[in-house]
């Protein structure tokens, strides 16, 4: 609810504070006395667009400051999180200053935006009267009041999940299929990567096989010639090494036959003749079978070249590196190609749930359709007791594009005179018609479910006699579900206020100046009598005053 008000240097207004309550909260003045300035200044805080005409006469700026009190959970404080403005205590503070330069709105003392603050303020506040931008003129108000008499809001929610979710599914689809032809192309180059990759036969050590492969094939000749060298000396030549050892075996087992201690010099010789005659056999067999293979070395230098570009290209300095990109390779390819796949599973997912939204959709249409005439009906009968007995009104509900809402659009139609259609809302009805309508409406379809501060202006155009007991009932209804401010010049009206305002206009220093004071219970009976009588304030009309007050507080204590 709106719990604090403060305004300066707006239009006729020098400076206001004023506290409002939860309830009823009424404001009373003589025709012209700046009541309208009071309505317009909320406006402004709630979000309304800012005019320099606002700022009073010989003054260079205008500031409107209001506290909002809200309920956990309110919509309102999730807006702000969203931006990221704290909240104590479930207070929401406004500010509006406004200059030559612009506006600035300031929200718990954080800079913002009157776009913004318009978001917000339709979360805190409805002006109902000649201006509905904040109320029945939008469409989804409209929709609102439909669907919360139908019983069908939880519903809605349902279709508007279901659209969301098929939109969200479509966005996938289009950005899939807008670079499907990029990653045609992508899995083209990653195929042909991925070939020249495996022809390379990658292992970890691979370069390093390669390289030594390649030393032993240029090296061949060198390792035939020293090997088959090796053999001639340790067996072919004639004074070959084994010759000349068994020579000296020969002397040795002379000298064993001499000197027995020395029998295991002779076995020792022995081994090594059999040791040296089984190199001279290897070093016959490395030469005989040592010879230079040039296909295989070309292949191999061929191998080290590519292996050497991969690295290059790739900028990876080994194997293992060159390895690591294959996987990544196949990797991504393998997620391309899973995307061709979830293409085609998402057309089908995207069938399933375009078919569960129609379907969803068309069953609240036709609830929204059954329940229009019926709600019809009932706001007819309201506005008849609100002193609108001649108005028709209809609901047209008609198909329109699939949207979160469902597949309709709805129009509040209207007409106050005889032999005249009904027209839309927003195109004939007065400031006085809408508020009435609005209070129908909210007496009947509690489209809110947190409280909001509900101001009427104009109410009782046109209205007296027991009419207007009818609308203070009404007022009092809907003033136990939020905090409704209403301005009103009949009696009947004010009489049921839980709090009681009256507006003035008085000559200061030579300027007017606009002024609000809270009436107490004696002060009420005199501004109710005033009321019903004019200046020429009676003890017949105080009495009359009386009577209203006790009623008053009779009805709000039965509400």
């Amino acid at each position: 609810m709106l719990q604090y008000l403060a305004i300066q240097n707006f239009a006729l207004i020098d400076r206001i504070e004023v506290e409002f309550s939860s309830g009823l909260n009424l404001l009373t003045g003589e025709t012209g006395s700046g009541k309208s300035i009071l309505i317009d200044a909320v406006g402004q805080l709630i979000g309304d667009r800012a005019s320099l005409e606002s700022i009073r006469a010989g003054t260079k700026t205008c500031s409107i400051e209001g506290v909002f009190r809200v309920v956990a959970q309110h919509p309102g404080l999730k807006l702000l999180a969203n931006q990221g403005i704290p909240v104590e205590g479930r207070e929401i503070l406004i500010r509006r200053v406004i200059s030559p330069l612009g506006s600035k709105v300031f929200i718990n003392d954080c800079l913002s935006t009157q776009h913004f603050l318009s978001d917000l303020g339709r979360s805190l506040a409805y002006i109902h009267g000649q201006d509905e931008r904040h109320g029945l003129f939008r469409s989804q108000a409209q929709l609102d009041y439909l669907d919360v008499f139908a019983s069908k809001k939880v519903f809605r929610n349902e279709v508007t999940a279901a659209y969301i979710a098929l939109v969200k599914l479509r966005e996938t689809l289009t950005l899939l299929n807008q670079k499907s032809k990029e990653r045609a192309q992508e899995i083209e180059d990653i195929r042909f990567q991925l070939k020249g990759l495996k022809n390379l036969g990658l292992k970890p050590g691979l370069y390093t096989e390669l390289e030594k492969e390649k030393h032993l094939l240029t090296t061949a000749r060198r390792r035939a010639k020293y090997s088959l060298s090796a053999y001639n000396i340790l067996y072919d030549d004639d004074s070959s090494v084994l010759s000349l050892l068994s020579q000296v075996k020969s002397e040795a087992s002379k000298l064993s036959e001499l000197d027995p201690q020395q029998n295991l010099m002779v076995e020792q010789i022995e081994d090594s003749r059999i040791l040296l005659n089984e190199i001279s056999g290897a070093m016959r067999d490395l030469s005989q079978g040592i010879e230079l293979d040039q296909d295989r070395l070309d292949e191999i230098e061929d191998h080290m070249s590519s292996l050497q570009k991969a690295r290059r290209r790739y900028q990876k300095n080994s194997d293992q590196d060159l390895i690591a990109v294959t996987n990544q390779l196949q990797k991504r390819l393998e997620n391309l190609l899973e995307d061709d796949q979830k293409i085609k599973n998402l057309i089908i997912k995207e069938k399933t749930l375009h078919e569960i939204y129609l379907k969803k959709a068309k069953m609240l249409s036709l609830a929204r359709r059954k329940a229009s005439s019926k709600l019809a009906s009932r706001v007819e009968k309201e506005l008849r007791k609100l002193a609108m007995e001649k108005c028709r009104f209809n609901i047209e509900v008609c198909s329109r594009e699939a949207g979160p809402l469902g597949i309709d659009s709805v129009e509040f139609n209207l007409s106050s005179n005889i032999g005249e259609d009904p027209l839309p809302i927003n195109r004939i009805a007065s400031g006085g018609e809408l508020s009435r309508l609005a209070l129908a409406l909210k007496s009947i379809s509690n489209v809110d479910v947190y409280s909001k501060s509900l101001i009427f202006d104009e109410i009782d155009a046109g209205i007296g006699g027991r009419t207007a007991s009818a609308v203070a009932s009404k007022l009092v209804g809907v003033s136990r579900g939020h905090q409704v401010l209403c301005v009103t010049h009949i009696a009947q009206i004010a009489a049921f206020a839980d709090l009681h305002f009256h507006v003035s206009k008085v000559p200061v220093q030579g300027r007017t100046e606009v002024r609000i004071l809270k009436l107490e219970t004696e002060e009420r009976k005199v501004e109710l009598a005033r009321m019903l009588a004019g200046d020429q304030v009676s003890k017949t009309s105080l009495m009359q005053a009386a009577e209203l007050l006790e009623t008053g507080i009779r009805l709000r204590t039965v509400s």
